[in-house]
């Protein structure tokens, strides 16, 4: 008879199927019911953020937000073909704030060397599109100056395969790539600097 090591215990065991994967049924049901506790980056940042935030946070971040944060839609080509994501970034000079949106709100902190070295460094905080739907559907509310780019922020998020519940590895259609474009336009007018 074939040996095989256990997938949870790692130990040797013989072989009573082909495909038995697990020396025992205890190592079976726990491994399996470990895999369901498991959960992925962006499900644990919900449920982080949701547990964790309150109306005080909300509005502070907000603010930020609103007076050096940017909501946008970029574009990228994958296999010669428009492809659009949208992104929230908050960049500054002080880096006390950034490592407060870190500490409270989460994403990813960045720190951009200038080539002048008269400048000071820039500071920068991104959140992919499932972060920032997360924290635009709570913020929405204390929003003033960019409450419409969250409003179409929140729409392009509906069209993503996430809130759809399909598997990724499914091809965005025509029609959503048309009207992600839409809205990519839309968002670009809405942050068009100048009269």
């Amino acid at each position: 008879m074939k040996s095989k090591r256990c997938k949870f215990c790692n130990d040797k065991f013989e072989l009573n199927r082909v495909w038995q994967l697990f020396c025992s049924k205890e190592c079976s049901q726990t491994f399996r019911n470990n895999e369901k506790k498991k959960h992925t980056k962006n499900q644990i940042f919900r449920i982080n953020f949701e547990n964790n935030i309150n109306n005080i946070n909300l509005s502070y971040f907000a603010g930020i937000l609103d007076g050096e944060g940017c909501i946008r839609i970029g574009k990228h080509y994958y296999t010669g073909e428009e492809r659009f994501y949208p992104r929230i970034i908050i960049g500054m000079t002080d880096k006390k704030v950034i490592e407060w949106v870190y500490k409270n709100i989460g994403g990813k902190k960045y720190e951009e060397k200038t080539s002048y070295n008269k400048r000071k460094k820039v500071y920068s905080s991104v959140f992919n599109m499932r972060e920032g739907a997360v924290i635009l559907k709570h913020c929405l509310p204390y929003l003033i100056v960019k409450k419409e780019q969250a409003e179409l922020f929140l729409d392009f998020y509906k069209t993503s395969y996430h809130f759809r519940k399909i598997t990724s590895k499914e091809r965005i259609s025509n029609d959503i790539n048309i009207k992600r474009k839409e809205m990519f336009l839309k968002m670009k007018k809405l942050n068009k600097k100048g009269i």
